[in-house]
């Protein structure tokens, strides 16, 4: 499921009215997608629009990244549609094309996650008892 189901909304474009993750995106593979998606988006409107942006809100790839080409392509494959209850559903890999690899771990990198901390000693104590 999305990341703050409940708590942060997406903001509306063009005067819509914004939504809440969990009414917004199917999954957390979509919500992160999207996400990525906006941090292009907001890198093209600083740069092409000078239009003001939090260095944290954008994203540019290095021009002398070894494999930069071939995240190029990657980065443009995902497609998404809206399910029949209006969610975002993403496709990384529309018919005919391979699984982007690099792509998807630059999405990784950028996803809006929850981190939840587990303590291992605790589990291997629980293990050995049984429980």
């Amino acid at each position: 499921s999305p990341s703050n189901p409940e708590d942060e909304a997406v903001p509306g474009e063009y005067g819509q009215q914004g939504r809440l993750n969990k009414d917004f995106f199917a999954n957390a593979k979509a919500q992160g997608w999207w996400r990525l998606r906006t941090l292009f988006r907001n890198t093209y409107r600083a740069v092409k629009e000078g239009m003001p942006y939090n260095p944290d809100d954008i994203i540019s790839i290095s021009g002398t990244l070894a494999l930069k080409n071939k995240l190029i392509v990657e980065l443009s494959q995902p497609t998404y549609t809206v399910n029949g209850v209006g969610k975002i559903v993403v496709d990384k890999k529309p018919d005919g094309t391979k699984s982007p690899n690099l792509a998807d771990s630059v999405m990784i990198a950028y996803a809006p996650m929850e981190f939840t901390s587990m303590d291992i000693w605790d589990l291997l104590a629980r293990g050995k008892n049984g429980s």
